[in-house]
């Protein structure tokens, strides 16, 4: 069986030359992630690449799969 893939989704415009699964293509809005308290806490069964932003810490929590990583 061949699969043909094409692009992704597109949100935010008609069109997008990005190659992805996901495309966030506009210029004046931006990618809002969830709010969680103490995400190392809170969320019992992250998963890898699991993203949101820690209100306790004020900075971007990112699993990695063993640990939860905060980018300032």
């Amino acid at each position: 069986v061949e699969t043909v893939t094409t692009r992704g989704a597109i949100i935010g415009a008609s069109t997008s030359n990005a190659k992805g699964v996901v495309v966030l293509e506009v210029s004046n809005k931006s990618l809002v992630l969830p709010c969680i308290r103490d995400p190392h806490l809170t969320v019992l069964n992250p998963y890898p690449g699991m993203m949101c932003y820690d209100t306790t810490s004020r900075t971007l929590a990112v699993f990695d799969g063993t640990v939860w990583n905060y980018w300032k």
